[in-house]
């Protein structure tokens, strides 16, 4: 929901009213559509309410109204990609996964001097890889925030914890990402 709006806007006026009206999968699924698009109003994206209500009426017949906790099943759901499924994985069912976000990404990038044009697969064979995966929540949470505040489009080089082993700190005349 929360693409391209501000995160306490989403909360009060859609996350909230959504959840009232579809407090479950098996309420998303037998929802009219037209419903749930009416609640979505205002977040663009509608592509997105589509899925989530399609989603939901196969997590209702295939997977006993539960969302499924394995990656290949998460995929096979109608806009979940490689991210949503291993964040869905990481922060919503506590399982040891790497997510690669845009933040992820440039922190990646940087730390480990990979060139820009890396394979998603690729990336996130490195991204597996580094995880800790005894505090894979908080290792992803961390990445995403040190991407966001820190390790920026204008990075901060100067106060970033990973200053004395990044390999392209001293490479940021055109960072990449």
């Amino acid at each position: 929901m929360s693409q391209q709006t501000q995160i306490n806007t989403v909360v009060e006026r859609f996350y909230s009213p959504f959840l009232e009206a579809f407090p479950t999968l098996k309420d998303l699924a037998n929802a009219q559509l037209e419903e749930v698009l009416l609640l979505w109003r205002g977040l663009g994206y509608y592509s997105r309410a589509k899925n989530l209500k399609k989603s939901a009426e196969i997590c209702v017949k295939e997977h006993n109204s539960q969302l499924p906790n394995d990656y290949q099943s998460l995929l096979k759901l109608p806009g979940i990609g490689a991210y949503t499924a291993n964040a869905i994985l990481c922060f919503g069912f506590r399982e040891k996964s790497a997510c690669v976000d845009a933040n992820i990404k440039r922190v990646l990038l940087r730390l480990f001097g990979l060139d820009p044009n890396i394979q998603a697969k690729d990336l996130q064979i490195k991204a597996n890889d580094f995880l800790n995966l005894n505090e894979s929540f908080n290792h992803n949470q961390a990445l995403i925030d040190l991407g966001a505040l820190i390790c920026s489009p204008k990075p901060k080089c100067a106060i970033c914890p990973f200053n004395p082993y990044c390999l392209g700190k001293n490479h940021l005349e055109k960072p990449p990402l």
